[in-house]
């Protein structure tokens, strides 16, 4: 198998670019003068890449038969179905074959650059890049602060219907590295956050001051930033903004509350309350609250057992001509409420439960 390298320019309309330079590999198969052409790929190019065309024979454009290995060299074209390849070079065994066969090889020739991705790397190796939101951006946290989880509880105003509105949240502040996390409470319980808690805003650091231009954050001036929000601004009741919309803050959990006290002064804060929550279903309505979902005891038979309700009990052993069976002992209990009665093993699992 001869291997060639090389590439093909493919042009580009519109978005700033002209043309893009994709490299190939370019395999001829001497048993049955078959091409095949592959595209190495290039993590998150956007590209379909890998093999562009399959193993077969490529007629010549000429119409003169097949291409044919006598008819390649480095630095020429190769058209193959209208696009335009450009052998570039080719491995050792290769050169070597080509050149017992009396075939004179051109100089090799340097794969170009390709411009989108000199743009892309002149990008990211930019400094100006650099984000001060995020976390880690964040100078070093005293030991005293490491693993510092605060949580506070909010209303986040919004609009619905095209009415002002504040919906509940849950707000956690690491001291660590500054960030804020915004996520809506539990279905269950307001207080208490689970990992699949719907966030609202991922951890970051919020700028005690609103620096946002049309709306968005410009990532090229987040370096300007002074000051950042720090527990002293979250002491309920408060009001923050957090990237242009207005965050009240009503109340704090225990452990925050002794942070507060610790390291501000803070002599008492509002509790963090237990609100009734909606969960939406598939379609995105609302669903049940709180106390639909919490699961009800099964009560049996639809009746309510009385304290005093009388249970029979009886021992029986197994009637069985298997002499290793006579051993096993089991409990019988009858239930005079309902007239059910279940059939246990001691020491093993329950046998029987009907009606």
């Amino acid at each position: 198998v001869l291997r060639f390298s090389g590439y093909f320019t493919e042009r580009i309309e519109g978005g700033g670019q002209v043309y893009r330079i994709r490299p190939v590999v370019i395999y001829y198969y001497l048993l049955d003068d078959a091409i095949m052409i592959i595209e190495p790929k290039t993590p998150n190019s956007g590209l379909e890449q890998g093999r562009l065309l399959s193993r077969q024979q490529v007629p010549h454009p000429d119409g003169g038969g097949f291409w044919h290995w006598t008819q390649l060299n480095l630095g020429m074209i190769l058209s193959i179905y209208g696009r335009q390849f450009v052998i570039c070079d080719c491995d050792p065994f290769t050169k070597e074959y080509l050149i017992s066969e009396g075939t004179e090889l051109n100089n090799p020739l340097p794969i170009p650059s390709d411009p989108y991705n000199l743009l892309r790397r002149s990008r990211a190796e930019s400094p100006s890049r650099g984000s001060d939101l995020r976390p880690r951006s964040a100078p070093p946290a005293p030991p005293g602060l490491r693993g510092v989880v605060l949580k506070f509880d909010v209303l986040v105003e919004g609009v619905d219907g095209g009415q002002p509105a504040v919906s509940p949240a849950v707000l956690i502040y690491r001291p660590e590295d500054l960030t804020i996390e915004l996520r809506q409470p539990s279905y269950f319980d307001h207080t208490e956050i689970k990992k699949f808690s719907p966030i609202l805003l991922r951890a970051v650091r919020v700028p005690l001051t609103d620096t946002r231009k049309s709306g968005f954050v410009d990532i090229g001036e987040e370096s300007e930033v002074g000051d950042w929000i720090t527990p002293r601004h979250l002491i309920p009741p408060a009001n923050v903004n957090i990237f242009g919309r207005r965050v009240m803050v009503i109340g704090c959990d225990n452990y925050t509350n002794l942070f507060l006290k610790d390291n501000y002064g803070v002599e008492s804060t509002p509790p963090m309350k237990r609100v009734e929550t909606t969960k939406p279903d598939e379609s995105g309505s609302s669903g049940k609250t709180q106390s639909d979902i919490v699961p009800r005891p099964i009560i049996r038979r639809g009746l309510l057992i009385p304290k005093d309700a009388a249970v029979l009990r009886f021992s029986a052993k197994l009637d069985s001509p298997e002499d290793k069976e006579g051993d096993r002992k089991f409990i019988i209990t009858y239930h005079l409420i309902d007239d059910t009665f279940e059939i246990s093993e001691l020491d093993q699992i329950q046998l029987l439960h009907y009606l």
